[in-house]
């Protein structure tokens, strides 16, 4: 759910999962779908919004990783992605959340990395996602994040409202949608 390049999700379909992904963005999509084909790998990518219902049903797990929910900027469109994700769920299916550690969403001790590299057409792309003066509404809990793209000498840079939900919203949020058990938390 909401995949960008869906390197994850190639990377299961290579581990011979039959995966499914879906991202807001056409980009993502066309992008994702190259990087399936370089890898010699079948995925069915989709253009579709998480907060909406999904394309797939009866699924062993849907997976909302990289910071992705932090995308969905109020409670009710994280509570609607939730509820969509259940119900395309196998009964025992599994939604996986991946999200900063709170260290870094309450700024206990800074930003623990100030980017990184992923392959980018026969080079190197170094994204930088926020930065210590990135404005935050304490009131709504969104950060303007602050983001850079670097390649070849050319870099853009841009903003991005992102949600900074706590472990206690996330459990009541769940709950709502109708999950009934958490396997786990780390961090």
């Amino acid at each position: 759910l909401a995949a960008g390049p869906a390197r994850h999700a190639v990377e299961a379909s290579k581990r011979g999962v039959d995966a499914t992904a879906i991202d807001l963005s056409e980009a993502m999509v066309k992008c994702g779908t190259q990087i399936a084909k370089e890898e010699d790998v079948a995925l069915d990518y989709r253009v579709g919004d998480v907060r909406e219902a999904l394309p797939f049903d009866k699924v062993c797990s849907a997976w909302l990783l990289l910071g992705s929910v932090g995308h969905l900027l109020t409670n009710d469109d994280a509570l609607q992605c939730f509820q969509n994700a259940r119900k395309a769920l196998a009964d025992g299916g599994t939604l996986i959340l991946e999200l900063p550690h709170p260290r870094e969403t309450f700024r206990v001790d800074g930003v623990s990395e100030d980017g990184w590299d992923v392959p980018f057409e026969g080079g190197d792309l170094r994204v930088r996602w926020g930065a210590e003066d990135d404005v935050f509404d304490p009131l709504t809990q969104i950060r303007q994040a602050s983001v850079a793209f670097e390649a070849d000498g050319t870099s853009i840079t841009d903003v991005v409202p992102t949600r900074e939900y706590t472990l206690q919203e996330l459990r009541l949020l769940s709950k709502a949608a109708g999950f009934r058990e958490e396997v786990a938390t780390y961090g």
